[in-house]
């Protein structure tokens, strides 16, 4: 059997060299701690002196990394990223690349102390805990939520083919109809919108279709492109934060109006 887990301990660079070649190529889970120095350009610009920090590059071909304070990281760079390796010198250079956006970050390794790779598997899906009716609530009461400029113009409207979460118009004034899923959008749900779109536009209407939702399977997202749908990438935690602070708001509502009546 295969290990499933690499580690070295203050490997040389030539050593670090090899194994995070074999370990890019294999899309495994890297850990890297050492000194290292950091240049950005893309976007925007920065640079980041000598310091010792952590580098993770996960599966997806995404990278973070962390400065011993502070949870978020210093530099990132999302799924997908390119990466290519060069020893030069007294350093190793881990280059990590966006074509679309024309993204680069440089990072130079002084020094390594551990360098460690493992092949994760988790398939569970991140379940907040927060009802698709606080979903929907949260929603009505900040339709920035959706997308920025929304205006809801109907919840919950009833059509031949079921009945469709929102309308409204974007900031564009386009008229626009809303599926929300709660949970990852798969393909049955990509054809529960699809059919609220055609009811409409058989009706002669202009109309854009969005599907909002925490998630969306790969054949899911194909599908709702191919039926000119879009996703949204709804984030459950907003929501639980815009509901909840509703919650506190009506409570203090209510007490306060408790507070002003007459004593009869």
């Amino acid at each position: 059997m295969k290990e499933r887990s690499v580690y070295k301990l203050q490997p040389t660079l030539e050593e670090a060299y090899n194994l995070l070649e074999e370990d890019l190529s294999k899309k495994r889970f890297i850990i890297v701690v050492g000194l290292c120095r950091v240049e950005y350009a893309g976007r925007a610009s920065s640079k980041l002196d000598w310091g010792e920090r952590v580098l993770l590059i996960k599966q997806d071909g995404s990278l973070l990394l962390h400065r011993p304070k502070g949870f978020e990281a210093v530099n990132w760079q999302p799924p997908g990223s390119i990466f290519t390796l060069k020893q030069e010198d007294e350093y190793l250079l881990i280059k990590s690349y966006r074509k679309e956006y024309r993204e680069t970050l440089n990072i130079a390794f002084k020094e390594i102390m551990l360098l460690a790779s493992i092949k994760l598997e988790d398939e569970a899906e991140f379940e907040m805990h927060l009802s698709e009716d606080e979903m929907y609530e949260s929603i009505t009461l900040n339709p920035d939520l959706l997308e920025p400029g929304f205006r809801i113009l109907s919840q919950q409207r009833r059509l031949d083919a079921g009945v469709v979460d929102f309308t409204g118009y974007d900031s564009l004034g386009r008229y626009t109809i809303i599926e929300v899923k709660r949970k990852t959008v798969d393909v049955k749900a990509v054809k529960q919108a699809y059919k609220y779109l055609t009811e409409f536009r058989s009706k002669g209407a202009s109309v854009r279709g969005i599907i909002a939702a925490p998630a969306i399977t790969t054949e899911a997202s194909r599908l709702a492109a191919s039926l000119e749908l879009e996703f949204k990438k709804v984030d459950l935690s907003r929501c639980r934060i815009a509901y909840k602070r509703h919650m506190k708001n009506s409570l203090l509502g209510a007490a306060d109006e408790s507070n002003h009546k007459p004593n009869l």
